[in-house]
């Protein structure tokens, strides 16, 4: 499974978009500082994601850690 690990896209989504068209990732994990876009990154990618709020997400609903089981693995992002 090919999994995307990124963060501190700050609302600038150009790189994000252009690494997921290049990657094509299974899965995304966005590890913060996503500031107020996490529905047009939901949105854009064409895969599973988790996103945790980073210290600059003051006025986000996203929680600030996140347990997951992806590929029989149980993961912890922060």
């Amino acid at each position: 499974m090919k999994v995307l690990l990124v963060s501190d896209t700050h609302g600038y989504e150009d790189n994000l978009e252009k690494a997921l068209e290049l990657e094509k990732p299974q899965f995304l994990c966005h590890m913060g500082d996503v500031e107020g876009s996490e529905d047009y990154i939901r949105a854009m990618a064409d895969c599973p994601l988790a996103m945790v709020a980073g210290n600059n997400d003051i006025f986000t609903q996203l929680p600030a850690e996140k347990e997951f089981v992806l590929g029989g693995r149980r993961f912890f992002i922060t």
